[in-house]
């Protein structure tokens, strides 16, 4: 591993965000959102390129060093690594060694069966990691970026469930540091007429928010702006609304994935949530979830 420079007068961070690069222009463009991220969370960034013989460590050792020296010149705190290996079984063991806080890659998405899913690799860094990792497709980074005056709002959808609780620990804790507010959102089944004695029950919704409305204190007693929506449609699609109405966001879930023709992969909403989002997306690995709950 080579150490990047410290910046003059300035302690190394305690914490770090690791950030695969293969090379690809894609893979290169995710490192200008994580730069950004890492300078927010005063965070070291590990910039890791996996290699399949040694000729390829070498030259990931040149691609990387040229990378580096880039960031030393701006006083970007870094340390660089080339390994050999299986990509994803080095992405998350990389990530476990250093202490990462954070993953921060593309999802490299392809096509099966003529649907569009998340890349293998990224399938199986969750699938192992013990580490959060932030996907953020390529072609959003430059809009993404436009409005990093203002922190990105954390957007959780709340089921009830111990994994949903999870994904907003996690957000929780990134928002302190940022300084961001959290969006509660829960989708509930679509409202029906109420009529006679009906009348004088709760609606779903009003389950919903009263549920949401107590979470919420919780969470504002952190210090943390936090507001609440319930809607009626899909998650996934509610997930994905809540944030487009922010001028900057995070969407924060946790997957179980599930088992298919090609192996483990993310669980549908997840998957659906991150080919239609216009914004990163925060995905809380089964592994990191287990962690936390201990």
């Amino acid at each position: 591993m080579q150490r990047g420079r410290k910046a003059p007068g300035i302690p190394p961070p305690e914490t770090s965000v690791l950030v695969p690069l293969d090379g690809s222009e894609i893979s290169a463009s995710i490192l200008t959102y994580a730069i950004e991220l890492a300078q927010k969370f005063r965070a070291r960034l590990i910039l890791l390129n996996v290699a399949g013989n040694d000729q390829g460590q070498m030259k990931a050792n040149d691609y990387l060093g040229v990378i580096g020296s880039g960031l030393g010149a701006k006083g970007v705190h870094h340390e660089v690594l080339a390994q050999q290996g299986d990509p994803a079984d080095e992405i998350a063991a990389a990530a476990e060694r250093a202490r990462c806080e954070l993953i921060v890659m593309s999802p490299h998405a392809r096509v099966d069966g003529g649907v569009e899913l998340v890349g293998s690799t990224a399938d199986r860094v969750i699938k192992s990691s013990k580490v959060p990792v932030m996907l953020i497709r390529p072609e959003l980074v430059r809009s993404t970026l436009r409005h990093w005056t203002k922190p990105p709002s954390f957007i959780v959808g709340l089921d009830g469930s111990a994994l949903a609780a999870t994904a907003l620990e996690y957000a929780t804790s990134y928002a302190r540091r940022l300084g961001s507010d959290i969006v509660l959102v829960r989708a509930t089944e679509k409202p029906v007429t109420l009529g006679g004695a009906a009348r004088y029950y709760q609606s779903p919704a009003d389950v919903a928010m009263e549920y949401l409305k107590k979470v919420a204190v919780q969470v504002g007693e952190l210090g943390i702006r936090t507001r609440c929506e319930v809607f009626s449609g899909p998650a996934e699609q509610e997930l994905v609304n809540a944030a487009n109405g922010e001028e900057s966001a995070i969407i924060a879930l946790c997957t179980r994935g599930f088992t298919g023709r090609t192996g483990w992969v993310l669980g549908s909403v997840t998957d659906r949530v991150v080919r239609s989002a216009r914004h990163p997306v925060l995905v809380i690995p089964p592994r990191a979830a287990k962690e936390i709950a201990r």
